[in-house]
């Protein structure tokens, strides 16, 4: 078996079974080695941010990391912003990509470019494959990074490395995640337990199903109101009484964002206070915040009461069972009050009429 059999089968035996690329010439030994998983749909795209994009969809539709191929140099940058995307929103995805042959490195040779170097900040992990034997195993650390990390990662294949042969043996997948620290649930409970106007922001970490039960089951026992993010938003119905909408630039409501400012203890589950919910931090609460998130950048961005770099739903479900809270009636009201306001306002504007002329507001 060569290494790009190898890559194949571990793709396969990890549970992948779709892969999407533009082919070029550093890649072409692995895409006829898809051919032989029939399991595996390779789909051609014609653009390579297509390809990363649907890639990074995938990840955030099934929480199960997309992959991605492209070829040396233009297709690797071609994707980068696609990659991007999915460093900024915590979605996992895998994208393989080909380079020149081990031999033409670092001689200015056609297709060669430091993609490793570009894909490094805006990837969870960076992965290159010098040795041939060492290929399925750095494959499966780069899988396991996607799904512990919640983030793209990038594995480079120099062109030659392909037809290497190699002995297959794909070691156990090692999924992570970290979960809070019981003191953590503690203090989140006990910062919670003082406040009299909470508020929980659902973030995309809770945009799944057993987030969605996880954060309704914690509403439905405390009454806390609930707002969203643009990630955030079918983390929960927005039909639901308690629910508030979207708060934050670019789709933001004003009940929504007069919550977030009007709060004495925010709560962001599956995300971080960021410049879109707040406005370029300008729409702030006026008490502790709390974020629970996978995202190491978050605590340089403010001054967090509580932050817990840990999985989201997991810990919901444990600050519910811990938590015995309920929300004073009057904070309910005047967020219900806010939301008048609103709708009145919407109502309104959509009664407009413009002679000859589409509503521009609709």
């Amino acid at each position: 078996m060569d290494v790009s059999r190898a890559i194949a089968k571990a793709l396969s035996d990890l549970g992948v079974r779709r892969v999407y690329g533009v082919i070029g010439t550093s890649l072409i030994d692995f895409i006829d080695a898809l051919y032989d998983f029939k399991e595996i749909r390779y789909i051609s795209c014609r653009h390579e941010q297509v390809s990363a994009s649907m890639a990074d969809a995938e990840g955030r539709l099934t929480g199960f990391p997309g992959v991605a191929v492209a070829h040396a140099s233009p297709g690797t940058l071609n994707s980068a912003i696609s990659v991007a995307n999915a460093y900024k929103d915590g979605s996992p995805m895998l994208l393989i990509s080909g380079s020149v042959r081990r031999e033409l490195k670092g001689k200015n040779s056609m297709l060669e470019a430091n993609q490793y170097e570009v894909m490094r900040p805006i990837t969870a992990g960076c992965f290159k494959i010098e040795d041939p034997a060492k290929a399925v195993e750095t494959v499966e650390m780069a899988f396991s990074t996607a799904i512990n990390e919640c983030g793209p990662v990038y594995v480079e294949f120099p062109e030659d490395v392909w037809s290497q042969s190699y002995s297959y043996s794909l070691p156990a997948i090692r999924t992570s995640r970290k979960m809070a620290d019981d003191s953590e649930i503690e203090k989140a409970v006990e910062i919670i337990r003082k406040a009299s106007r909470p508020l929980i922001v659902a973030g995309y970490g809770m945009n799944s199903s057993e987030g969605s039960k996880a954060l309704i089951e914690l509403v439905k026992k405390t009454g806390i109101p609930v707002v969203t993010t643009g990630n955030g938003r079918g983390a929960i119905s927005e039909e639901m009484e308690l629910c508030f909408g979207r708060v934050g630039f670019g789709g933001g409501s004003y009940h929504a964002d007069r919550a977030l400012r009007n709060s004495d203890c925010v709560i962001c589950l599956g995300c971080q206070l960021s410049d879109v919910t707040t406005y370029g931090y300008r729409n702030m609460p006026k008490g502790d915040i709390i974020a629970v998130t996978l995202d190491r950048e978050a605590g340089k961005k403010l001054n967090y009461s509580l932050i817990s770099y840990s999985d989201a739903v997991d810990f919901t479900k444990r600050l519910t069972a811990g938590l015995d809270y309920e929300v004073e009636k009057s904070w309910i009201e005047e967020i219900i009050s806010w939301k008048k306001v609103w709708d009145d306002f919407v109502d309104g504007i959509c009664e407009i009429s413009y002679d000859g002329f589409v509503n521009p507001s609709l």
